[in-house]
């Protein structure tokens, strides 16, 4: 009697899976083109809000330099969004975290500004107006 032994090996394949989210191209370049022109634009404005004041040897408010960085991040945060999507690795969580920081970063901002600029006490609109 003959005995053949045999053995039995398993192949374990590891495959890495990953996840790609197909962005609609027509909204995702219309939100990026309104957001690089609204952070630009905010830039430029609070950048030379900042130089006048600093000619004119006048203490420059917090809140200039606040819309100097949220705009800076937010031009950031679309070139890092331009990397990922040419890498084909955004998704839709990065998206919402990162769109939901820069909007109560956005919100914050825009409250203050218009206290300053309409509210009760010393607003800018009442020494305009003496």
């Amino acid at each position: 009697m003959v005995s053949t032994e045999s053995t039995m090996s398993e192949a374990v394949v590891v495959r890495h899976v990953r996840t790609k989210y197909h962005w609609p191209a027509l909204q995702l370049n219309f939100w990026l083109l309104i957001m690089i022109i609204g952070s630009s634009t905010i830039l430029g404005i609070f950048s030379y809000f900042v130089t006048v004041q600093s000619q004119l040897d006048v203490g420059t408010p917090w809140y200039f330099p606040y819309w100097i960085t949220v705009s800076a991040l937010s031009i950031l945060f679309i070139f890092m969004m331009l990397y990922l999507i040419s890498q084909r690795q955004l998704l839709p969580g990065i998206v919402v975290m990162g769109s939901f920081i820069l909007f109560v970063l956005w919100m914050v901002g825009l409250i203050f500004i218009s206290i300053e600029l309409w509210g009760p006490s010393g607003s800018v609109n009442m020494n305009n107006n003496i």
